[in-house]
């Protein structure tokens, strides 16, 4: 799993190893799909991203999207 959580302006996720409020990433390609598919909150952030938001953060850790649209691990 990988750990997410605000950046230090709350504008933003981050990869985050340890300190804050945080929340997990299963690595599974259908776990980050429903992250990245999810309604604005983040329950585990207690704060609302846009979609968009959180495909920079997939897009910019362990994950990939191939040439079908889905999310590789």
């Amino acid at each position: 799993m990988q750990r997410v959580g605000l950046s230090e302006d709350r504008r933003s996720l981050e990869w985050r190893r340890t300190g804050g409020r945080g929340t997990y990433l299963h690595e599974s390609a259908d776990c980050v799909r429903r992250f990245v598919d999810a309604k604005k909150a983040v329950p585990g952030l207690r704060v609302r991203m846009e979609r968009a938001e959180r495909l920079r953060l997939v897009e910019s850790g362990h994950f990939a999207v191939n040439e079908s649209g889905h999310f590789t691990v």
